[in-house]
């Protein structure tokens, strides 16, 4: 699973690792969408920014957004979902 941390910061570091999470964010977003009824919406305008380890870091819109993909239970989600594309 790769944890997702949320963000509304300017960073931005280049890898292959981030690279290939860009690259199937759009598929991510869309299984999201068919999947999730209210976590499409914090991440309709997010997109990944850096790696950490085995984190994704993303930047979001709002920091209510930040925390709504903090919470536990809806970070968990969203690894589980990023580690069965990616």
């Amino acid at each position: 699973m790769i944890p997702i941390v949320a963000t509304t910061t300017e960073e931005s570091t280049t890898s292959i690792a981030l690279e290939t999470v860009k690259k199937h964010w759009s598929t991510f977003q869309k299984k999201l969408r068919a999947n999730h009824a209210s976590l499409p919406l914090a991440l309709e305008a997010s997109e990944p920014i850096r790696m950490d380890g085995n984190m994704v870091m993303i930047r979001v819109a709002f920091e209510f957004y930040a925390e709504t993909v903090n919470q536990s239970k809806n970070n968990q989600f969203l690894g589980t979902m990023l580690s069965e594309i990616v």
